[in-house]
C-alpha cells in the first residue's frame, strides 16, 4: 500500500518485509520509513514469496484490493492471493499469524473473498479472529488465523 502500515510496524518490531506489485506502492513505503533501518522493500508479486529468499516469518499481513489513490484496474485476485498464502504457509514459524483484510466493494472484491476464504482452513491455518468493521456485509472484513 502506501506505507502507513510498514511505518507502524517498523515501529514495533524487529523487521519488516513490505512487498508490493506496484512501484508506486514502493515509493510512497520508502518515503514514510525512510529513517527505519528495520524495513526491506521488495517490488513483487505476493505470489513470488518461495523466490524471495525470505527468512521465517512470525506473521504475515495481506491487504487485497488495490493501491488507494492508486489505479484501481490493478487489484488482487483469488488466484494469486491463494497461491501467496500457500507459499506463506511455507514460510511461517509454527503458531505464527496469518492476517487477511478483505475490501469486499472494489471491483473484485466479493469475488476474490468469497473464493479465498473458504479454503484457508484447506492451506493449514486455524481461525482465531474475525472482524467486520460495521453492520455492512460488504464492509471490509479483517481475518485472523494462526499456523498449525
Amino acid at each position: 500500500g502506501n506505507g502507513n502500515d510498514t511505518l507502524f510496524l517498523a515501529q514495533h518490531f524487529k523487521h519488516v518485509y513490505a512487498i508490493d506489485l506496484q512501484k508506486a506502492a514502493i515509493e510512497s513505503t520508502k518515503n514514510k520509513v525512510r529513517n527505519y533501518l528495520n524495513v526491506s522493500l521488495i517490488h513483487a508479486s505476493h505470489a513470488d514469496l518461495d523466490v524471495l529468499e525470505l527468512p521465517k516469518m512470525d506473521a504475515f499481513i495481506f491487504n487485497s484490493g488495490y493501491l488507494p489513490k492508486g489505479d484501481e484496474q490493478i487489484i488482487t485476485n483469488a488466484v494469486s492471493t491463494l497461491l501467496a498464502i500457500e507459499k506463506a504457509h511455507a514460510l511461517l514459524k509454527e503458531n505464527g499469524l496469518l492476517i487477511l483484510t478483505f475490501y469486499r466493494k472494489h471491483p473484485g472484491g466479493l469475488l476474490e473473498y468469497q473464493t479465498v476464504y473458504p479454503n484457508i482452513p484447506r492451506i493449514g491455518f486455524r481461525e482465531l479472529i474475525q472482524y467486520a468493521y460495521d453492520n455492512d456485509p460488504l464492509s471490509p472484513i479483517v481475518h485472523i488465523f494462526k499456523h498449525g
